[in-house]
């Protein structure tokens, strides 16, 4: 997990979560929690997409993949304890700056929010159209190399961008013009 998170990445998601807090007036340092949190499914993510049952990668990001360095099992747990981790830090109240608490109604829209991101309509079905596609052996279209990437990319992407205008207490307008 530690070696995962570490990975010197783009910061995309963060970026966006963080811009679309200041972006609604979010001004204390609140984000950090939720954008922590959006990394962690990220990052759990591509360790289980490396793995040989799905894509079976050899390097991310240069290096060895978590099931070269560690074997499959203990990738595999590795990946699921990060979805916990995730969720665990972003609905704990004391992740959170004590001097002016997140509304709890807040958390659980991120909550609600990240879990969509994930269940499986989002990032679940776009492994599973890229999984088909492979074991099928059947060539990538456009129509599903769409979906694969709407399920596995942007939902995602959109999830950080609403969770940091809830976190910000952006208005529902507001953050639906964001999604």
């Amino acid at each position: 997990m530690h070696c995962s998170l570490l990975v010197a990445g783009k910061c995309v998601r963060p970026i966006l979560s963080l811009t679309a807090y200041e972006l609604v007036g979010g001004r204390e340092r609140q984000a950090m929690p939720s954008v922590v949190a959006v990394e962690i499914v990220q990052t759990m993510s591509l360790i289980h997409n490396d793995i040989p049952c799905m894509d079976d990668d050899d390097l991310h990001h240069g290096k060895p993949s978590n099931h070269h360095v560690f074997d499959e099992p203990i990738t595999i747990v590795a990946g699921n304890a990060l979805l916990t981790l995730a969720f665990d830090h972003l609905a704990k109240p004391a992740s959170y700056l004590a001097d002016n608490p997140i509304p709890p109604t807040y958390i659980v829209h991120t909550v609600v929010e990240l879990s969509h991101s994930i269940r499986p309509e989002g990032l679940v079905a776009g492994q599973m159209v890229d999984k088909e596609s492979m074991v099928l052996a059947i060539p990538f279209g456009l129509n599903q190399l769409e979906i694969i990437h709407l399920h596995k990319t942007v939902f995602l992407l959109e999830a950080s961008v609403v969770i940091g205008a809830i976190v910000g207490g952006g208005s529902n307008d507001q953050i639906e013009l964001l999604r």
